[in-house]
């Protein structure tokens, strides 16, 4: 007979009851699914082995395809990472230049400068300056797993 719902119906070349962009000729109703329930089914029991874990390792080919999407994405997104690199460097030679005309204050007039919570960060002096090396290379090794993980690991919705 005929298809029943709208998935079924363009997925059949031959014998379609309606022409397309004409829905209202077909025999199908709103409360009729999308996909039978056999390929339901069939997809479910080809990643059952998903289930219990939270990300899937990609294969080769998948990794390249995923490599070649984060790409077009990055083209899509340069302007707006353009235009935040030259802000952040704009900002730091500002910054710079502050710090320059703070310095070239005599003692009398100079006033400490002072950032966002600089009273509540103690004061990292003599060998105790690399911890905050520490931190800052913790941090950037972190961003950058991460965001090379995405290409090998598929997570799963919960």
């Amino acid at each position: 007979g005929a298809p029943t719902s709208p998935l079924m119906a363009a997925s059949s070349s031959l014998g379609s009851p309606y022409t397309d962009g004409d829905i209202e000729g077909g025999e199908f109703s709103l409360d009729d699914p999308l996909v039978s329930s056999s390929s339901v089914g069939r997809r479910q029991r080809r990643n059952s082995y998903q289930k219990n874990y939270a990300f899937v390792l990609r294969s080769r080919e998948n990794t390249i395809i995923h490599f070649l999407m984060e790409v077009r994405m990055l083209r899509t997104e340069l302007p707006l990472i353009l235009f935040a690199t030259f802000m952040q460097f704009f900002h730091s030679t500002v910054t710079n230049f502050a710090y320059w005309q703070h310095a070239q204050l005599n003692a009398a007039n100079r006033v400490p400068l002072k950032d966002i919570a600089f009273e509540m960060l103690p004061a990292l002096d003599g060998d105790m300056w690399i911890i905050s090396e520490y931190i800052l290379w913790v941090i950037l090794g972190t961003v950058i797993s991460c965001m090379s993980a995405n290409l090998v690991v598929k997570w799963n919705a919960p």
